[in-house]
């Protein structure tokens, strides 16, 4: 399984680079826009096309590389699969960009986007993390992004998943709701029933063999699931146990109910 992760890279650019990727951004918003409207007339979502449709007059009109003004429209289609944005408007604030627009330079920590006028060589702002992460990395995908005046690049890093690592031992405790038994079981598998109603009863040892905890850890186990927070009934540690006690046999020096006429025939 392949997994993806994205890092974020502060920009560095000279007034210059700062003011075309202003104008980059505003022509890739407006060439959003007029997507949109050319898939909702021809009533479709397909890139293909969408593209066959308008991608001539995308360029023309708004000037974009061929790479940006297909991002633009790969945007808008799957924006307007989402019936939330199905009418909404694209703002200038980030634009999308592949492998032909877009390369990272490890050894000066520098990017290359191409603009709209121009393809630009950007310093960054990396920090340790992002050092770390990046080093020895080659992204082919990112996204340019303008947030409060400041421009970033989160670039986008693809792995294969590492695989999954087999326990061997454990102990397992299923939680449920206060008042009802837990179960534990130890790493044999064998389950280990608390009794008198007691949460910790039962603990394991490094031998896998089940053992019975101390009195006192019990009684306090015990007490906390016995109550419940917030609950006017709240029963105590010494009403569960006798509430799990067996009954008293009476004593023979003792009346019985019978012998003070409380059964009959």
């Amino acid at each position: 399984m392949e997994t993806t992760r994205t890092i974020v890279l502060k920009l560095k650019p000279s007034p210059e680079q700062a003011a075309e990727l202003d104008a980059t951004l505003a022509a890739f918003a407006s060439a959003c826009d007029f997507i949109a409207d050319v898939a909702r007339r021809i009533h479709s979502t397909n890139k293909v096309v969408v593209q066959k449709e308008c991608y001539r007059e995308v360029r023309d009109t708004f000037g974009l590389a061929a790479n940006l003004a297909i991002r633009a429209i790969a945007r808008v289609c799957a924006a307007l699969k989402v019936p939330e944005k199905a009418h909404s408007k694209f703002k200038p604030t980030s634009i999308d960009y592949d492998a032909r627009i877009f390369s990272f330079r490890e050894w000066d920590w520098t990017v290359s986007l191409t603009l709209l006028h121009s393809r630009q060589r950007i310093e960054t702002m990396p920090g340790e993390r992002q050092k770390g992460v990046l080093k020895g990395a080659k992204p082919t995908a990112a996204q340019m992004v303008k947030r409060e005046g400041k421009f970033f690049l989160h670039i986008q890093l693809s792995d294969e998943a590492p695989e999954p690592i087999e326990v061997a031992d454990f102990i397992g405790v299923t939680w449920a709701s206060p008042g009802s038994p837990r179960r534990a079981t130890n790493p044999k598998g064998i389950a280990a029933s608390p009794s008198r109603g007691f949460a910790a009863s039962t603990t394991c040892n490094e031998s896998g063999s089940s053992e019975r905890a101390p009195r006192e850890q019990r009684r306090s186990s015990g007490g906390l699931l016995a109550r419940k927070p917030g609950s006017a009934s709240t029963r105590t540690t010494s009403s569960v146990r006798r509430s799990s006690s067996p009954p008293k046999a009476p004593d023979a020096g003792s009346p019985s109910r019978v012998s003070r006429g409380y059964a009959t025939g």
